[in-house]
């Protein structure tokens, strides 16, 4: 287990939104590098988008009571991708891959709220999902990031539980001894910060107080990783 808990990434992901506003139609490109071989062979690329401040009614069991207006943050809207993700066989070191889907963003939705996100894991085995690998983001209204073609060193393990409920533990590589481990929502905001301990050590995080969600965690200035809250 600590063994794989060091691997770093194998896929470098880089996204381009193309957003027409009489249309509202709207083209994901991405682009994956590969920067080793796949451990598990083929893949899978899950493409999301969320929505941020949506206004509506929310109960508060405790002393709040009834919200009509409450401000719901990072909402997961739609897969353009199906739940299981779009195969990719192609996973070996120097492997470069184009994909483009399409979306008809509904009128209700704020497209200047809205964040296309990107990720890449293994392929499922049965009713269980397979470890993510990489994960990017973009704003859909024509957003894009770059595709790096260096291997990109998380200095972070995967977090783990994975779904997680109450609490992650993140374990610390050699390359993040000491830095500044960042918990962010979808739309860049950082919501837990810490600093990191020695190489082998493990950081964990409570996320009781979170809403169930995708999240992104890493160390300042390196890739991040995807985490999925669901209380």
């Amino acid at each position: 287990m600590d063994a794989v808990l060091q691997l770093p990434a194998p896929v470098n992901i880089g996204i381009m939104c193309d957003f027409d506003t009489g249309t509202r139609g709207m083209l994901v490109t991405v682009d994956l590098y590969y920067t080793a071989n796949s451990p598990a062979g083929n893949d899978r690329i899950h493409v999301l988008m969320t929505e941020d401040h949506i206004t509506g009614w929310q109960t508060d069991y405790g002393s709040g009571g009834n919200q009509p207006n409450y401000d719901h943050r990072h909402v997961l809207r739609a897969y353009l991708t199906t739940l299981e993700g779009d195969e990719v066989t192609t996973t070996s070191q120097g492997d470069a891959i184009t994909r483009t889907y399409s979306f008809t963003v509904p009128t209700d939705w704020d497209i200047a709220q809205c964040e296309t996100v990107v990720y890449v894991s293994e392929t499922a085995s049965g009713s269980n999902y397979g470890e993510v690998y990489q994960v990017a983001s973009a704003a859909s209204n024509n957003g894009s990031t770059d595709l790096s073609v260096e291997p990109l060193d998380a200095g972070i393990g995967p977090a783990y539980p994975n779904p997680a409920a109450t609490h992650v533990i993140i374990p610390v590589e050699a390359m993040g001894a000491g830095g500044r481990l960042e918990f962010r929502d979808m739309s860049g905001r950082v919501l837990r910060d810490r600093i990191a301990g020695a190489a082998g050590s493990i950081t964990v995080i409570d996320v009781q107080d979170m809403a169930s969600g995708v999240y992104a965690y890493g160390l300042a200035g390196r890739p991040p990783r995807l985490l999925v809250i669901a209380h």
